[in-house]
Formats: structure tokens, sequence, C-alpha cells
């Protein structure tokens, strides 16, 4: 089945790129990108119901709420010391 889509030249350049090793097969191309990112988005959405994923989650917020993480230069200063 043909389908037409617009793509900016970002895409197309990086199209072309996975392509070019591919016989310049873009359909086949954009195929797999999208059966690789309807995998990810399944993953996503089960990842975000489950009960041990949301407390962690909860708990980096509460975290961040109240100020007990370290910047990455923070966490750096602090590993070089020791």
């Amino acid at each position: 089945m043909k389908c037409q889509v617009v793509l900016d030249e970002e895409s197309k350049a990086l199209l072309d790129e996975l392509a070019r090793p591919r016989g310049n097969n873009r359909s086949f191309v954009v195929r797999e990108a999208l059966r690789v990112y309807a995998a990810m988005e399944t993953y996503l959405d089960e990842l975000e119901q489950d009960p041990a994923f949301r407390r962690m989650m909860e708990s980096s917020a509460e975290d961040s709420r109240t100020g007990r993480l370290h910047s990455h230069a923070e966490a750096e200063r602090i590993v070089r010391r020791k």
C-alpha cells in the first residue's frame, strides 16, 4: 500500500542514510521504524502501569521537591573528594 508523507530536511537525510546500506529501500526503513516505535510505546505503557515503577518515580519526584538530589557536577565533586 502506498502512503505519502512529508519530511523535513533532517528526517529525509536520516531516512536516506538508513536506507543506503539496505539497497536504498526507504520503505523497509519506514516499516521497521514504525514497528520499533510501536513496540517502544507498548513497553512504556506497560512500564507506567507497573506499581514498583510508579513508586520509584513518586519517590524520585519527592526527592527532587525536597532538594535531596545533587546535580551531576555536585555528584562528581563528591566522588572526587572520596
